[in-house]
């Protein structure tokens, strides 16, 4: 268990900062809704309209629990600590963590509850689930957890700033979380089987079923987009391509043909398989200019990180910029071939191997200035992230997720930042890394459109009301 301790010996309430006016909007909303669901874009404050709201139903034997993913845990304590308040995390041995719940905040993450299903039937007076999209799968051990617990809070909460990133079907568990149910299913499958078809490999929805859940999501959920907000960030987006050497050019064409490869040079790698998941990630690994054979032997080609050197050095000359990685394996060559190239540049990284202090601790000497590149796992950085003291970001890699690229994006975003954000995607040539972002692109653009016009349709329902 970590405490941690307040930072301001007076009142919360004499030093508070002042809210935007959308969070003053979300605030008003809280207090309509028995169970609110703020599916605010990402950096408009959703964590700090909360903490205000819950403010006053705090009492000495007061309890709320956070569960979030590690790194937005962070965000929770930053703003705890600049509202005034103790909060406890709940990590460490399975044995330990009931007994160090204390009144006042409680941080838990999502491994925790899937570990430690028992803590929702403990007395909590609010739960929040914040980036909501982690409790959407049914078949997962921790949305089962969090489904059949938490049921007698009299505050749950959930946020997301983008809550149906593959689809509407993204909904029903999130929802359910705070409702038992949507549209009067009482289950994931009936409200699947009841306004959705099959479609090949996935499921769409069946005539009319959009416009019947966009109306009652609209009912409950409070929407709010950047532009709304009136966020001025611009995204300004560029590709630069990178040319796989000799090499690796002909072990990705082998690869991609014949499902193996040979690297030419004396004692060369290699791998042959019959799986295309393999290969998939084989092809992934090469475009970004790592390959490991059959027995784990690293070759690496330099293609994408002599980019990385011509802009520190050139273009992005003294900016702070983010860069994020798919392989740790790319962030060890991008680092190393850094330090080589770039004399006195500050770098520094973030993955899973970094535990909470190591990651409170680069984030601290980032936005300090200290840090000018930031070397960041994607899956690990796509949540809580406040990366506004930056206006550059490279995709070095990426997955197929068009969630966490979604996410990772909109890490730069501020609603005070007024210069435009720029986002740089390094393609090797004629690789998967092209098809990628195709897919990307493909996959954002149905969630925008849905998520857009649900913003549509409660900004008119508002204006009506009022």
């Amino acid at each position: 268990m970590y405490v941690g301790e307040s930072l301001l010996q007076a009142e919360p309430m004499l030093l508070r900062r002042k809210l935007f006016p959308h969070q003053v909007e979300a605030l008003a909303y809280c207090g309509r809704l028995r169970h609110p669901f703020l599916a605010m874009e990402m950096r408009l404050g959703k964590t700090l309209v909360v903490i205000r709201y819950l403010a006053p139903f705090r009492t000495p034997i007061w309890r709320a629990l956070v569960v979030a993913p590690k790194t937005v845990l962070l965000s929770w304590e930053a703003e705890l600590r600049r509202e005034g308040y103790r909060f406890h995390y709940l990590l460490g041995p399975l044995v330990n963590r009931m007994a160090s719940i204390q009144p006042g905040w409680n941080l838990i993450n999502y491994e925790g509850v899937r570990f430690l299903p028992e803590i929702g039937f403990r007395h909590w007076d609010a739960t929040i689930l914040d980036e909501s999209t982690a409790c959407r799968n049914p078949q997962a051990t921790t949305v089962k957890a969090l489904l059949s617990g938490f049921r007698d809070v009299d505050k749950r909460f959930c946020l997301s700033g983008f809550p149906a990133p593959e689809g509407p079907l993204d909904w029903y568990c999130q929802i359910a979380f705070l409702y038992n149910q949507l549209l009067d299913c009482r289950s994931y499958y009936q409200f699947r089987a009841r306004y959705f078809r099959p479609v090949r490999y996935d499921w769409a929805p069946k005539p009319g079923s959009l416009s019947i859940l966009k109306a009652r999501l609209n009912q409950i959920v409070f929407f709010k987009t950047r532009k709304q907000a009136g966020m001025a960030n611009v995204k300004i987006r560029e590709r630069r391509y990178a040319t796989l050497g000799p090499d690796f050019r002909r072990a990705y064409d082998s690869m991609e043909r014949d499902f193996n490869f040979q690297l030419a040079e004396p004692d060369g790698g290699s791998l042959s398989t019959k799986w295309a998941t393999v290969q998939n990630v084989q092809l992934e690994r090469m475009a970004g200019g790592t390959l490991r054979d059959n027995a784990g032997r690293l070759s690496v080609c330099s293609h994408k990180v002599d980019e990385l050197v011509y802009l520190f050095k050139n273009d992005l000359k003294g900016q702070q910029v983010v860069v994020w990685f798919h392989f740790n394996d790319e962030i060890d060559l991008a680092q190393s071939t850094l330090a080589k190239a770039c004399k006195g540049l500050s770098v520094d990284r973030m993955t899973g191997d970094n535990n909470m202090f190591e990651r409170r601790r680069s984030l601290r000497d980032f936005h300090s200035g200290k840090t000018r590149i930031f070397l960041l796992q994607q899956k690990l950085g796509r949540f809580g992230l406040d990366l506004s003291c930056a206006s550059t970001m490279i995709f070095y890699s990426c997955s197929y997720s068009g969630e966490d690229r979604i996410h990772a994006e909109d890490r730069m975003e501020h609603p005070a930042k007024k210069e435009s954000n720029l986002i740089i995607d390094l393609l090797a040539e004629d690789t998967i890394d092209e098809d990628k972002l195709a897919v990307l692109q493909d996959k954002k653009l149905q969630g925008s459109l849905f998520f857009n016009r649900l913003t549509e349709i409660f900004r008119s329902r508002r204006c009506k009301r009022q």
